[in-house]
């Protein structure tokens, strides 16, 4: 049986008990698997802070940070990884492309990076909204606005 069925259904059809189980046995794999996610987040954003053209290989690197970051809580992160996804739609969208506003976003990842500075929550929102208004900006620039 697949772990994530097996947990489901004891998470489902079991007691209390085994609830508390399943619920503290899925913890433990989570825990186990945080020291390699972070390595992996850790490899994402230096390969992001090569230069490329290929905005289809950003925004899955993006993607599979946001995979990586949200279930060890780095929200911020994600959240920035998010932004990044979206911009790069938006250039692949309109044919184009913008190295020094996908470096902007890729600094933000390091920023929240695991061994990165501790921003508080004050700084995250502000630095989150900077590259947001940063994208909004290019977006109007490129649509002629």
């Amino acid at each position: 049986t697949h772990p994530d069925i097996a947990l489901h259904r004891m998470l489902t059809r079991g007691s209390v008990r085994q609830r508390a189980e399943a619920v503290a046995a899925a913890a433990v794999r989570l825990t186990a698997q945080q020291a390699m996610a972070m390595t992996a987040i850790e490899a994402l954003i230096a390969e992001l802070e090569t230069p490329t053209h290929d905005l289809a290989r950003i925004g899955r690197d993006a993607d599979r940070i946001i995979t990586l970051a949200e279930p060890f809580g780095l929200t911020p992160l994600a959240d920035a990884a998010r932004r990044l996804c979206d911009l790069t739609a938006m250039l692949r969208a309109r044919g184009r492309h913008a190295p020094d506003a996908l470096m902007v976003h890729v600094q933000a990842l390091r920023l929240f990076a695991p061994g990165g500075p501790v921003l508080g929550d004050a700084d995250a929102a502000l630095l989150l909204s900077r590259i947001a208004a940063l994208a909004s900006h290019l977006s109007s620039s490129l649509s002629g606005r």
